[in-house]
Protein backbone atom coordinates (compact mmCIF):
# COMPACT_ATOMS: atom_id res chain seq x y z
CA UNK A 1 0.00 0.00 0.00
CA UNK A 2 1.49 3.39 -0.92
CA UNK A 3 0.80 6.71 0.79
CA UNK A 4 0.98 10.12 -0.85
CA UNK A 5 0.88 12.80 1.85
CA UNK A 6 -0.49 13.60 5.27
CA UNK A 7 0.40 11.80 8.44
CA UNK A 8 0.62 8.04 8.49
CA UNK A 9 -2.37 7.90 10.85
CA UNK A 10 -4.50 10.03 8.51
CA UNK A 11 -3.46 7.92 5.55
CA UNK A 12 -4.34 4.70 7.37
CA UNK A 13 -7.69 6.09 8.43
CA UNK A 14 -8.43 7.27 4.88
CA UNK A 15 -7.65 3.86 3.45
CA UNK A 16 -9.57 2.01 6.19
CA UNK A 17 -12.46 1.33 3.81
CA UNK A 18 -10.31 -1.34 2.16
CA UNK A 19 -10.07 -3.22 5.46
CA UNK A 20 -12.55 -5.66 6.99
CA UNK A 21 -14.53 -4.64 10.06
CA UNK A 22 -12.13 -6.62 12.30
CA UNK A 23 -9.07 -5.04 10.64
CA UNK A 24 -10.57 -1.55 11.09
CA UNK A 25 -11.17 -2.29 14.77
CA UNK A 26 -7.58 -3.47 15.20
CA UNK A 27 -6.31 -0.43 13.29
CA UNK A 28 -8.33 1.96 15.46
CA UNK A 29 -7.13 0.23 18.62
CA UNK A 30 -3.50 0.46 17.44
CA UNK A 31 -3.90 4.16 16.55
CA UNK A 32 -5.49 4.86 19.93
CA UNK A 33 -2.59 3.14 21.76
CA UNK A 34 -0.10 5.08 19.60
CA UNK A 35 -1.78 8.38 20.51
CA UNK A 36 -1.80 7.48 24.20
CA UNK A 37 1.88 6.51 24.04
CA UNK A 38 2.79 9.76 22.24
CA UNK A 39 0.89 11.84 24.81
CA UNK A 40 2.55 9.98 27.71
CA UNK A 41 5.96 10.53 26.10
CA UNK A 42 5.28 14.28 25.72
CA UNK A 43 4.13 14.51 29.33
CA UNK A 44 7.28 12.69 30.48
CA UNK A 45 9.46 15.17 28.56
CA UNK A 46 7.60 18.08 30.17
CA UNK A 47 8.47 16.68 33.60
CA UNK A 48 12.21 16.63 32.94
CA UNK A 49 14.28 19.40 34.53
CA UNK A 50 15.74 21.93 32.11
CA UNK A 51 18.97 23.73 32.78
CA UNK A 52 21.31 26.10 31.07
CA UNK A 53 22.91 29.49 30.96
CA UNK A 54 20.89 32.69 30.82
CA UNK A 55 21.77 36.30 31.40
CA UNK A 56 20.16 37.93 34.43
CA UNK A 57 19.82 41.67 34.78
CA UNK A 58 21.30 42.77 38.09
CA UNK A 59 20.69 46.10 39.77
CA UNK A 60 24.02 45.95 41.60
CA UNK A 61 26.10 46.09 38.42
CA UNK A 62 23.32 47.65 36.31
CA UNK A 63 23.85 45.11 33.59
CA UNK A 64 23.51 41.55 32.37
CA UNK A 65 25.38 38.83 34.26
CA UNK A 66 25.69 35.20 33.23
CA UNK A 67 23.96 32.73 35.58
CA UNK A 68 23.19 28.99 35.54
CA UNK A 69 19.45 28.24 35.76
CA UNK A 70 17.62 25.02 36.61
CA UNK A 71 13.89 24.70 35.96
CA UNK A 72 12.20 21.91 37.92
CA UNK A 73 8.69 21.45 36.46
CA UNK A 74 7.70 18.86 39.08
CA UNK A 75 8.37 21.26 41.96
CA UNK A 76 7.34 24.35 39.99
CA UNK A 77 10.62 26.00 40.85
CA UNK A 78 13.31 27.99 39.06
CA UNK A 79 16.71 28.07 40.76
CA UNK A 80 19.81 29.88 39.71
CA UNK A 81 23.48 29.69 40.56
CA UNK A 82 26.36 32.08 39.95
CA UNK A 83 28.17 29.34 37.98
CA UNK A 84 27.34 25.88 36.65
CA UNK A 85 29.86 24.31 39.05
CA UNK A 86 27.94 25.71 42.01
CA UNK A 87 24.97 23.51 41.09
CA UNK A 88 26.89 20.41 42.15
CA UNK A 89 27.93 22.15 45.37
CA UNK A 90 24.31 23.08 46.19
CA UNK A 91 25.19 26.82 46.22
CA UNK A 92 21.78 28.12 45.14
CA UNK A 93 21.86 31.88 44.65
CA UNK A 94 18.06 32.19 44.58
CA UNK A 95 14.95 30.12 44.05
CA UNK A 96 11.64 31.28 42.60
CA UNK A 97 8.33 29.47 42.99
CA UNK A 98 6.59 29.49 39.63
CA UNK A 99 3.08 28.71 40.85
CA UNK A 100 1.15 31.89 40.12
CA UNK A 101 4.13 33.45 38.34
CA UNK A 102 3.80 35.31 35.05
CA UNK A 103 6.38 34.95 32.28
CA UNK A 104 6.36 37.88 29.85
CA UNK A 105 8.38 38.53 26.71
CA UNK A 106 10.33 41.77 26.60
CA UNK A 107 9.01 44.54 24.38
CA UNK A 108 12.53 45.90 23.75
CA UNK A 109 14.55 42.71 23.15
CA UNK A 110 13.41 39.57 21.33
CA UNK A 111 15.76 37.42 23.45
CA UNK A 112 14.71 38.81 26.83
CA UNK A 113 11.79 37.96 29.10
CA UNK A 114 10.76 38.50 32.69
CA UNK A 115 9.50 36.16 35.38
CA UNK A 116 7.17 37.83 37.85
CA UNK A 117 6.53 35.48 40.78
CA UNK A 118 3.42 35.68 42.95
CA UNK A 119 5.76 36.81 45.76
CA UNK A 120 9.25 38.19 45.43
CA UNK A 121 11.36 40.14 42.98
CA UNK A 122 10.96 40.15 39.21
CA UNK A 123 13.69 38.32 37.30
CA UNK A 124 14.74 39.95 34.04
CA UNK A 125 16.37 37.26 31.90
CA UNK A 126 17.93 37.04 28.47
CA UNK A 127 18.77 34.00 26.35
CA UNK A 128 21.59 33.55 23.85
CA UNK A 129 19.14 32.74 21.02
CA UNK A 130 15.42 32.26 20.35
CA UNK A 131 15.59 28.48 20.91
CA UNK A 132 17.11 28.95 24.35
CA UNK A 133 14.53 31.62 25.15
CA UNK A 134 11.69 29.27 24.24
Amino acid sequence: MSFSGGTAQQQLQNSAAAFSVEERKQLNDALKRANEFELAEEMDLMRQPLEGQLLKFTNVVQGWQSRWFVLDPIRGELKYYLKEEHRNQQKVRASVQLIGAVVSPSQEDSLAFSVTPAAGDILKLKAADTKARQ
